[in-house]
């Protein structure tokens, strides 16, 4: 029954129509309240319109649906909205409960890369690691970051210029 909902409410979201996809998303939720994927649902589109208060609403008052998952869309809804600084806050502490989150990390490496704070980077990939050590791909791209940030520092002239 609430795939039905979500598999209209999800031809609306493509169309463009927004509105109505979260109206059908939120009457799902309040028709199936232990079911996950209409919170979820409504969850992402509150994110990606940047509708915090909403978002938040949505969480505290529903028990279903994967609350790393819905974490991290608030994460990215504050990102989304230029307040980094609590996305990061909210990104980090769900790192921190669960250092495996791909979810958390790509929404940080995005907010880091997008702001181009590569110490931040750099930072996050080495915590990465520490828990994921068999990622190849992050390592690879510590090794790239690190690299390209010795070729910039050695292509900088010294301070006060060549005599």
């Amino acid at each position: 029954y609430g795939n039905a909902f979500l598999m209209v409410a999800d031809t609306l979201r493509r169309a463009g129509d927004f509105d109505r996809a979260l109206e059908l998303a939120l009457s799902a939720v309040k028709r199936i309240p232990h079911a996950g994927d209409p919170v979820e649902f409504a969850a992402r589109i509150y994110s990606d319109q940047g509708r915090v208060v909403e978002l938040k609403h949505l969480i505290d008052s529903t028990f279903a649906g994967n609350r790393v998952k819905l974490q991290v869309l608030l994460g990215r809804a504050y990102r989304k909205i230029g307040d980094t600084e609590r996305a990061g806050k909210i990104l980090w502490g769900v790192l921190q409960q669960h250092p495996t989150s791909q979810l958390a990390f790509e929404e940080l490496l995005k907010m880091y890369y997008s702001g181009q704070n590569l110490p931040a980077m750099d930072r996050l990939l080495q915590i990465w690691l520490q828990y994921n050590p068999n990622d190849s791909r992050s390592r690879e791209m510590l090794q790239e970051l690190r690299s390209a940030a010795k070729a910039e520092s050695s292509a900088t002239p010294a301070v006060g210029g060549e005599k």
